[in-house]
């Protein structure tokens, strides 16, 4: 494509025609950057562009340029015409399509083979373009949007609504306002709770605190507190909701087989795009939305759209539209895309659906035993907080000792109590009175320092419910699953269901076949009886077997199973594709240089009985050569 559009350079549309300038531009130097853009300049053209006759050449090369780049944009813009024009079916109508699940909308279009026209794709070889970037842009990309991820300060938010923070930020809010109440009414500071039928208790010297009015600092202390759990929770919750949506993505992506350029590849089903032939077997996951090429005794299960338990036969001339979400349980077939990602039926339901995820048994466990722990942990604080309260009740009717001013000869008391006098059991109160103060209870001369008191009560309550709820139980459990899912991705072990982690932690026992976990999942060939011949060990070379045998051999391989060799998509290499032992059948043909896939295109089949449970068997059968029909069989 680069040497046609160089040969065109001489007179794209929008270039100079005709002088010999012109085309050897448009076929060399034309495709030079800087003269393509003549922004571009180097330092050595700017020193030496001085002549008039040197800036008039260097203008004309400048324009020249201009109108080769045009013309070379109106090229790309035609060959993206021309790919879009093979796309004949627009978006809208092939989800209308799918939606009225109606064949006659189907004859109306021309029948599947105009579909698949209509769609740039041939049903045998699939699509045989490469047009990906702009058939995905017409019709969209087999992945569904989700909602986006909440982000650090929604984790911020929601942590702070949490009823324990609100409760602690509303008592720091109060221990706050009383401390700078008191201290600016000068209204002297909390004394020690006193006891009831003892002496005195050791006050020590004065704390500089309660000189300087510092008492806000517990609040100040406990808001710092709870914007660090905020900070703590929000991290954790952010790193695993990064960790969930990595898993989300590869639990929702899986290996899908395509037939593209007449060759069958293993790709994912992200890549899958509207036009494809996809080639589905007995417990494939349906993903896209298709109308239906060839099937032999298909069977699928719709009961994730419908409800309905039972399964649902797929034919061409009945219903041929195969919906994504669903499950191949019986036979297989091949199918053409026609619609992917939301335009899909499964993929509008998904979009609806609210992206929460499920709490895994463990989770659950623990979340039910923090609430259990959570309300003992609150009636244990209530408790408490009501013994404090009628403690603080009797406390109030005992008379202490309170400081007092003089008032028109007259002693005045003020809010200020003598923590040192008003001790049961001892002579305080003819101290009290011969310092020239006031003995009086708190309910005679109450003032609003006492209510610290009662924020304190309940900050210590919180504190008990804080302590005893777990709230990190159920965190630590996700943490911990995310932890493993990754340690088995690592291992390529991908782990589908979370709880599968917990499941495995506690099996004792593990029974498992060697073949495909101890080998290379790669089955051969070892011992066989054709032709009157027994093989073992080492299968026939093409000249041990007579040309009969070896046609038989090739036909009841080749026609009589869905295996193929194709190729992986990432890697390019050679990959069986479908039934293992099937697989090994295959790799048979082509080690006795037989082309199995030039028999399959030749053969005319006229019914496939596929392999089930029940009859434990695969038919085949096949047009003869010389007219009728032959039957071929495998099984047990």
């Amino acid at each position: 494509m680069p040497a046609k559009r160089g040969k065109a350079g001489s007179s794209p549309p929008g270039a100079a025609g005709g002088d010999g300038a012109s085309a050897k531009a448009g076929r060399g130097e034309g495709m030079k950057v800087p003269l393509l853009d003549p922004s571009v300049k180097t330092e050595k053209s700017r020193g030496e562009i001085k002549s008039p006759r040197r800036e008039e050449s260097d203008s004309s090369i400048k324009k020249m340029a201009r109108r080769l780049s045009s013309g070379f944009e109106s090229l790309f813009q035609a060959e993206k015409a021309q790919m879009i024009g093979s796309m004949v079916w627009g978006r809208d109508l092939l989800v209308e399509l799918m939606e009225a699940k109606s064949v006659a909308k189907v004859e109306e279009l021309g029948g599947l083979s105009a579909v698949a026209k209509g769609l740039g794709s041939n049903l045998k070889r699939g699509l045989t373009g490469s047009d990906e970037p702009m058939r995905k842009e017409r019709y969209g990309m087999n992945k569904i949007k989700r909602r986006a991820p909440p982000s650090y300060w929604d984790f911020f938010a929601e942590a702070m609504q949490d009823s324990t923070v609100v409760i602690l930020l509303a008592a720091a809010a109060i221990s706050i306002t009383l401390g700078v109440i008191v201290c600016a009414g000068d209204l002297g500071q909390t004394c020690p709770r006193k006891p009831i039928w003892q002496g005195p208790i050791d006050l020590g010297p004065v704390s500089e605190s309660d000189v300087k009015c510092l008492d806000w600092l517990d609040g100040a202390a406990i808001i710092a507190a709870c914007l660090l759990i905020g900070v703590i929770t929000a991290s954790n919750e952010s790193s695993k909701e990064k960790q969930f949506r990595v898993l989300q993505d590869k639990q929702q992506d899986s290996a899908v087989t395509v037939r593209r350029n007449g060759i069958e590849v293993r790709i994912q089903s992200v890549d899958v795009m509207v036009g494809d032939v996809v080639l589905l077997d007995l417990g494939s996951k349906v993903p896209a939305d298709g109308l239906l090429v060839h099937g032999n005794d298909l069977k699928v299960d719709e009961s994730s759209l419908t409800g309905e338990a039972d399964s649902v036969s797929k034919t061409i001339e009945h219903d041929p539209f195969v919906l994504s979400g669903c499950t191949v349980v019986e036979g297989d077939c091949s199918m053409l895309v026609t619609a992917v990602g939301e335009d899909s039926v499964w993929g509008k339901i998904m979009v609806e659906l609210d992206d929460e995820r499920d709490e895994t048994p463990l989770q659950g466990k623990l979340t039910t035993l923090a609430e259990d722990i959570g309300r003992g942990g609150t009636m244990v604080a209530a408790v408490c907080f009501l013994a404090q309260i009628a403690v603080w009740f009797v406390n109030n009717g005992r008379k202490t000792c309170f400081l007092a001013d003089t008032v028109g000869g007259k002693l005045v008391p003020t809010p200020v109590e003598d923590c040192r006098l008003g001790y049961p059991g001892l002579d305080d109160e003819k101290k009290c009175l011969e310092q020239g103060r006031v003995w009086l209870s708190h309910y005679e001369n109450f003032s609003l320092v006492r209510l610290q008191d009662i924020v304190g009560f309940f900050i210590d309550s919180v504190t008990i419910i804080v302590v005893a709820v777990p709230e990190g139980l159920p965190l630590a459990v996700t943490i911990a699953l995310a932890y493993s899912v990754k340690k088995m991705q690592a291992d390529q072990n991908l782990v589908r269901v979370m709880a599968a982690c917990e499941t495995m932690g506690g099996v004792t026992s593990i029974c498992s076949d060697k073949t495909g976990t101890l080998t290379e999942n790669l089955m051969t060939v070892v011992d066989g009886f054709l032709g009157g011949q027994a093989f073992d060990g080492v299968m026939p070379k093409a000249d041990q077997l007579a040309e009969s045998v070896k046609r038989a051999l090739v036909d009841g391989i080749a026609l009589n199973s869905k295996a193929c060799i194709g190729a992986d998509a990432g890697t390019g290499r050679p990959e069986i594709i479908g039934n293992r032992t099937e697989g090994a059948l295959v790799l048979l043909l082509r080690g006795i240089g037989a082309d199995w896939r030039a028999c399959r295109d030749a053969a005319t089949v006229h019914k496939v009985y596929a392999f089930n449970s029940v009859r434990k068997t695969m038919a085949t059968a096949i047009a003869r050569d010389g007219g009728g029909v032959r039957g071929l069989i495998k099984g047990a």
